[in-house]
C-alpha cells in the first residue's frame, strides 16, 4: 500500500468532521440532561442513594468471598503440610 500526499489531507479533514460530530452529540446529550435535571432531581437523588447502598453491599459480599478464599487456602496449606 502506497501513501502519497493526498492521504494525510483526507485524514485531517475527516478528523475535524468526526470531532464536530462528537461535539454535536455532546451538546445534544447535555441539553437532555439539563432538561431531566429540572424535573427529576429528587428521583435522581434517590437512585444515587440506592446505588451507594448497593455498592456498599457488593463490597461487603466481596469481603465475605475474600475471607472464604483465605479459609480455603489455609485448609489447602494444612493438607500440604501433612
Amino acid at each position: 500500500m502506497q501513501i502519497d500526499f493526498t492521504t494525510p489531507a483526507l485524514l485531517f479533514s475527516t478528523i475535524s468532521l468526526l470531532l464536530l460530530a462528537y461535539t454535536n452529540r455532546f451538546l445534544g446529550l447535555s441539553k437532555v440532561i439539563r432538561e431531566l435535571h429540572a424535573g427529576w432531581e429528587e428521583v435522581g437523588k434517590w437512585i444515587f442513594g440506592g446505588s451507594l447502598l448497593l455498592m456498599a453491599a457488593s463490597l461487603g459480599i466481596s469481603l465475605v468471598e475474600i475471607r472464604m478464599s483465605v479459609g480455603a487456602l489455609d485448609i489447602h496449606l494444612k493438607e500440604m503440610e501433612q
